[in-house]
């Protein structure tokens, strides 16, 4: 009988040494699931801090756009009515108003090729006027 208690006595420290590495082995998995954790959801919240930033500048981006397409279809406007002809029947900022009717404004004749630049013969002559330096007591070094 004591040799059964004395293999019962070590079973149960077997046990008991088995059953506090275990407990040991749960509690440091538990500190880093908890580690994790903290981990994974600080990992999150700079996530959604970054998408939300994201968001705020694709936002801001898009009016951008916007404001960028609407200049760029103004200057295309403004470039495609400064190449309306003069003679265009439609344009009529050439006309004014006399008793009530708009009228044609005469346009002076531009000639067909410029006319060359030639020197001129009637150069004035260039004087050129020499000044020596003051001495005294007023002269500069």
């Amino acid at each position: 009988m004591a040799y059964e208690l004395n293999i019962q006595s070590s079973s149960n420290e077997e046990l008991t040494l088995w059953l506090e590495e275990f407990g040991k082995a749960s509690e440091d998995e538990k500190k880093k699931a908890k580690t994790l954790l903290a981990e994974a959801r600080h990992n999150a919240h700079s996530l959604q801090r970054s998408n939300d930033d994201l968001k705020l500048d694709l936002e801001s981006s898009g009016d951008k756009n916007k404001d960028l397409v609407t200049e760029r279809d103004n200057l295309l406007t403004e470039r495609d009515s400064l190449h309306v002809p003069l003679d265009d029947p439609c344009f009529d900022s050439i006309k004014m108003v006399v008793e009530g009717k708009l009228v044609d404004v005469p346009l002076p004749a531009v000639p067909e090729s410029p006319a060359p630049i030639t020197p001129s013969s009637n150069a004035l002559p260039v004087v050129v006027e020499v000044i020596e330096e003051a001495k005294g007591e007023n002269a500069q070094l």
